[in-house]
C-alpha cells in the first residue's frame, strides 16, 4: 500500500527508523530505483541483520551501494543518520506522547548541521479516523498499547498536535484499504550556533 500511495522518487535517501532487518526499506528501494536508504536500529538488531544471508536487500537484488545498516538509538539524536526523509512504521504507537515527541524532534536535531532544510517523515500507524469501519480494531489496539506499553493509537487530531509540538506540519494523510494510514509531515531543521 505504501508504494501505491506515496511517491518516494523525489527523495535522495530514506532512513527506516527501527527498521529491523530492512523488509520495508528493501521493498521501497526495489520500487524506487533512484532512492537510497539506511536501516537504523539498535546495535543488536543491526548485528542480527548483518548475519542474515541473504539479507532482505539481496533477496530483492538491490545494489549494495544503495543501502546500509546503521546502529544507534532514536532517543539519541547524535546517532540518527542525516537524511531528507524518514519512515517510522508501527513505531510511534509504542510510545507515550512525551517519548513520541522526543523521537520526532531528534530526527530534526540530527539534521541541524548545514543550512535550514525541509525534512519529511512518513508515519505508518493505525490512525483512529472518524466514522471508519476499521475503528473497532484501532480501539482494541489502543487498549492493548495502553495496558502493555503506556502508549496508544491516536486520532488524526492527536497526530496533528503531536507533530506540531515536535516541529512538523501535517502535509497529507494517506488512507489505505485496511486499518492503517500513512501520515506525511514536514519539519524544517534549525542550525546550531
Amino acid at each position: 500500500a505504501i508504494c501505491s500511495l506515496v511517491d518516494f522518487s523525489h527523495f535522495e535517501k530514506l532512513v527506516d527508523i527501527a527498521g529491523g532487518f530492512g523488509s520495508v526499506l528493501s521493498f521501497l528501494l526495489e520500487k524506487h530505483p533512484t532512492l537510497n536508504g539506511i536501516v537504523f536500529d539498535l546495535a543488536h538488531v543491526i548485528k542480527d541483520a548483518h548475519e542474515q544471508h541473504p539479507n532482505e536487500f539481496q533477496k530483492r537484488n538491490i545494489e549494495p551501494n544503495r543501502y546500509q545498516f546503521v546502529s544507534g538509538d532514536m532517543f539519541k539524536s547524535e546517532t540518527i543518520p542525516q537524511s531528507d526523509s524518514y519512515i517510522l512504521k508501527f513505531i510511534i504507537h509504542d510510545w507515550n506522547d512525551e517519548d513520541a515527541v522526543m523521537i520526532l524532534k531528534n530526527i530534526l536535531t540530527a539534521n541541524k548541521s548545514g543550512p535550514p532544510r525541509s525534512i519529511t517523515v512518513f508515519i505508518v500507524e493505525m490512525v483512529i479516523l472518524p466514522n471508519e469501519r476499521h475503528n473497532w480494531f484501532a480501539r482494541v489496539m489502543d487498549i492493548e498499547m495502553l495496558s502493555l506499553l503506556n502508549a496508544k493509537e491516536r486520532t488524526t487530531a492527536e497526530y496533528v498536535n503531536l507533530l506540531k509540538e515536535s516541529g512538523y506540519e501535517l502535509k497529507k494523510l494517506y488512507r489505505t484499504d485496511g486499518p492503517y494510514s500513512i501520515i506525511e509531515a514536514t519539519g524544517t531543521t534549525v542550525t546550531s550556533n
